[in-house]
Parts: structure tokens; sequence; C-alpha cells
């Protein structure tokens, strides 16, 4: 079971990791091909299957990370609990990025709740919740 937890933990960091630097499909690559994506603060709609989650996520580069610089993901205290080829995971998450046309240190805070699934000796992340519970303006950029 140790492996498995450092499996799913290498996993969750390859997530934070691939969003901020790497290509789209990297991205895709830690969704299962079922996979479900509920980010809540955009209400009740959740995005099924990795074509539904791709699109939601090359939105989410036009819009926010295209609009920043120095992003960052991280999560910390992942709780992590193994039934055999399932699993589910909470973890806290804090982003940030400098916003490019104010020059403001932004932080969101919030946690994502997932649910993984362990298929041909691999992890994949079966259903992601995001959760953000804030935006939080760190610093102005200086005249």
């Amino acid at each position: 079971m140790n492996d498995d937890i450092t499996e799913i933990q290498q996993l969750l960091y390859r997530y934070c990791h691939t969003l901020d630097r790497s290509t789209l499909d990297e991205v895709m690559d830690v969704f299962h091909t079922n996979a479900v994506l509920q980010p809540t603060y955009e209400g009740d709609k959740g995005y099924i299957g990795r074509e539904a989650i791709s699109g939601w996520y090359m939105n989410y580069e036009k819009t926010i990370k295209s609009a920043g610089r120095g992003l960052r993901h991280k999560i910390t205290c992942p709780w992590i609990r193994v039934h055999g080829d399932e699993a589910d995971s909470v973890s806290y998450l804090d982003a940030d990025y400098v916003d490019s046309s104010t020059g403001a240190f932004i932080l969101a805070t919030g946690r994502y709740e997932d649910k993984l699934l362990k298929e041909e000796g691999r992890w994949w992340i079966k259903e992601r919740v995001i959760i953000i519970d804030g935006y939080h303006l760190l610093s102005k950029k200086k005249s």
C-alpha cells in the first residue's frame, strides 16, 4: 500500500507541474479516459470524459494561464486512502501567479477532492472536484 500512496502522491504532484509548465496533452495524461472534472466555483456543471475535460483546460489556458506569469500550483497535506485498486484523496491547494496586466501577486486557495483508479498498474485521476475558497491579493505592483 505504501507504494500505491507514493505513486498517487507523484500523480498529484505531476498534475501541478504539468498544469503550470507543460502541454495540454501532458495535463490530460493524468486523467482517466472516463474521468469527471467538477470545478465547483463554476456552479454545478461537470465535465465528463477526456474530451470535455480537455476543452475546459483549453479555456483555462486562454483565460487564466495566459493572464499571468510565474503560475505555481501547489498541494499540501494530501490525505490518501487506498482501497485496493481505488483510492480517494483530499489535498489543500494554493496557486499563485503575477497578473500580467497589473503586476499584482495573486493567491488562490482551496482544495482538490479526488477519486483515483489503478488500471493496468497505473494510477489515474478518475474524478476531481476543485473547490476554490478565495482569491487573495498579496501585493500590488510598485509604482
